[in-house]
């Protein structure tokens, strides 16, 4: 289960940019949507919902998902070299693309 994926520098993110299934404190008032990660008490959602905007991301959001997907399969691509659309407004080679994913087993 994901818990929480995070990316920088690329296509519209240039800065680090966090989708988190953990539950803000507000959050307790349906039970039903959570899951419960460890003893300690750590739960995450169920389920997320990216909403917005025109332009605001959400595909984007999406294609870094794939693109980590694809780079764990193996299928980024034939020649062995990685295409990477960077943050356009960034200085050029100013920074690396940084692609973060937590895992939980529930």
């Amino acid at each position: 289960m994901i818990i929480q994926f995070s990316v920088s520098n690329y296509r519209s993110f240039g800065r680090s940019e966090t989708l988190s299934l953990i539950p803000g404190s507000r959050d307790e008032s349906h039970p039903e949507h959570l899951v419960p990660l460890s003893e300690d008490g750590t739960q995450a959602v169920r389920a997320a919902v990216v909403y917005g905007a025109n332009g605001a991301g959400k595909s984007n959001l999406y294609r870094a998902m794939l693109f980590l997907r694809n780079l764990a399969l193996g299928d980024v691509s034939r020649d062995g070299r990685i295409q990477l659309p960077t943050f356009k407004f960034a200085a050029r080679d100013s920074q690396e693309s940084d692609f973060r994913i937590v895992f939980a087993s529930a």
